[in-house]
């Protein structure tokens, strides 16, 4: 069964990338990579997967729809993909594989979906959807009064995009995903229109296209299968000192982590 792995990279380095793509690195398996436009494209090698670098390069900002156009143009362009592949997994060119090839080709048949649910959505959450967020270019992160004037304008002239979709629960998980081919088909004819200029809706848009998938777990990462720790850090960066942490949860139920310092962490966790 062929499986393809979604890389939403940025950054001057792509060495933590290689070095999970050497660790999967399989006929069956295939990285489709997005390169954020700001940083030069790296030289990324593989011996059996092959690697596709997805065109057109987008300049993604934190925080805003960049990051589902980003999302959707790797979806689309490995579906549309002649190998018909039958999982699709997202991650971050800093996030490392928990699994090694076999384990990973194992843990997946094709029929089951992975995907995180928020258990409690707020006004504040909705609001990511509800209220009109006009630029694309700017980091929220970074310019948080730009992001509450905007907030406090939406809120006098009362908008509320979503009300034309008021049937349609609004719902919240982490971004990264493992997803059938089904499932990609279900978020690829949807309309994506309403998810653009919001804000941090790269959380919401796939659980809200796809609320059948919400198992009710209380860990949202678990159920992605996402190992990421937000008591540490936002979230925390595994550092070498963690190596036995990882190497406890290698082959079990987490397909990566979220995310790691060095390349030279994987290489321990892994080979040694």
């Amino acid at each position: 069964m062929k499986q393809v792995i979604l890389v939403m990279g940025h950054g001057e380095q792509s060495t933590i990338l290689q070095k999970t793509i050497e660790v999967l690195d399989d006929k069956d398996i295939d990285f489709f990579i997005h390169w954020d436009k700001k940083y030069k494209q790296p030289d990324i090698r593989a011996k059996h997967s092959t690697v596709y670098f997805v065109r057109p390069r987008l300049n993604i900002a934190w925080g805003t729809d960049t990051q589902i156009k980003g999302e959707i143009l790797l979806l689309k362009e490995a579906y549309k993909s002649i190998q018909n592949y039958k999982m699709f997994h997202l991650i971050s060119s800093v996030d490392m594989p928990l699994m090694d090839v076999s384990h990973f080709k194992n843990s997946f048949n094709g029929n089951k979906s992975y995907l995180g649910f928020t258990n409690n959505i707020n006004n504040t959450i909705e609001n990511r959807v509800r209220y009109y967020y006009p630029f694309s270019n700017i980091n929220f992160r970074t310019h948080p009064t730009w992001t509450k004037s905007m907030i406090l304008i939406n809120q006098f002239l009362r908008v509320d995009r979503w009300k034309k979709y008021k049937e349609t629960p609004i719902y919240k998980g982490p971004n990264w995903f493992s997803l059938t081919r089904e499932d990609v088909a279900k978020v690829l004819e949807a309309d994506l229109n309403k998810f653009f200029h919001s804000y941090c809706a790269d959380e919401i848009f796939i659980q809200t296209l796809l609320p059948q998938l919400d198992n009710h777990q209380n860990d949202d990462n678990f159920a992605a299968l996402r190992y990421i720790d937000w008591n540490r850090g936002k979230p925390y960066s595994f550092q070498m000192s963690d190596v036995e942490e990882l190497r406890k949860v290698k082959n079990t139920k987490f397909a990566f982590a979220r995310k790691v310092s060095t390349p030279k962490l994987i290489d321990k966790v892994f080979n040694e």
